[in-house]
């Protein structure tokens, strides 16, 4: 049985600063010790591979780091009108499977979309970490959907993965905004600024998240 959810909008954007900060020195750490780490490696295949996790943990660390200014500074003159399709391809080219063994990225969207006016940068960003986390969610041979489609006079991006469902009643989740918990807080607070709506389905096949949002 698939749940479905709408995500509130949180007023406040002081605690999810300082979880951001927090979430991007872990990235950094883990980082930097891979980093340290990887000279002792002898195997080409794996030093390969390394680098790999290195370059993929310091691109999360980057689009975490890019939430921040949306979140302390709601400023309209950042809304500018922008061709969703640009945004995937964006997307797209920022986003790169982190590893051979990693999920497939499968890009969908309809063939004509109308433009939306938002902060396309944080957009983007968002929409870029959502994925990584819909990556770090599914099975060696699993796969992550993006696609863009006009539904009910609105705009949905929506990311889906066939991994473990995301679950905001966990234990985990409750400690505090850290991971998946914590970009979907961010998200529904901008996406909700930007006069839409984020919403989380879940069930026994996997996780989509969409970002619901009005057209221009």
């Amino acid at each position: 049985m698939s749940r479905r959810q709408h995500l509130p909008t949180l007023e406040d954007p002081v605690r999810l600063t300082l979880a951001l900060c927090h979430e991007v020195a872990n990235f950094l750490a883990a980082a930097r010790l891979s980093a340290h780490l990887i000279g002792r490696e002898t195997d080409p295949s794996r030093i390969r591979a390394d680098a790999e996790d290195i370059d993929t943990v310091t691109r999360q660390a980057g689009a975490i780091v890019a939430h921040l200014r949306p979140l302390l500074t709601d400023a309209p003159a950042s809304r500018l009108y922008v061709d969703p399709r640009e945004i995937l391809a964006a997307v797209e080219r920022a986003v790169t499977q982190p590893a051979p063994r990693g999920p497939v990225l499968d890009l969908r969207s309809q063939g004509d979309l109308p433009d939306l006016r938002v902060d396309a940068d944080a957009l983007h960003h968002l929409i870029v970490t959502l994925v990584f986390g819909a990556w770090e969610a599914s099975p060696p041979g699993g796969r992550v959907r993006l696609a863009a489609e006009v539904d009910e006079g609105e705009l949905v991006f929506a990311v889906t993965d066939t991994g473990r469902p995301y679950d905001a009643e966990t234990p985990d989740a409750r400690v505090g905004p850290r991971g998946r918990c914590l970009v979907l807080d961010v998200a529904a607070t901008l996406v909700g600024r930007w006069g839409g709506g984020v919403y989380v389905e879940t069930g026994e096949a996997g996780t989509r998240v969409e970002l619901r949002l009005p057209v221009a």
